[in-house]
């Protein structure tokens, strides 16, 4: 999926702090996405449904060991 190429390539980049010292960053994807062939009309729901849930799978993530993508529950 996207975020995990996104995920895989912030991991695969080291930062140099220091011309000795690099670190890896590591980042933890919630994603939430709309079923197919489902028609809002409350598009402020909407947003605030998908934020939502892409929030909780965030947590999940994190909650699981982090430098990782989950799928919100939609």
């Amino acid at each position: 999926t996207l975020a995990e190429r996104v995920r895989g390539a912030i991991a695969a980049e080291p930062i140099a702090l220091t011309a000795q010292i690099e670190r890896t960053l590591t980042v933890s994807v919630g994603v939430a996405a709309l079923s197919p062939g489902r028609h809002e009309t409350d598009l402020a729901a909407l947003a605030n449904r998908l934020l939502a849930d892409a929030d909780a799978a965030l947590y999940r993530a994190k909650a699981l060991g982090r430098n990782r993508v989950q799928v919100g529950a939609g």
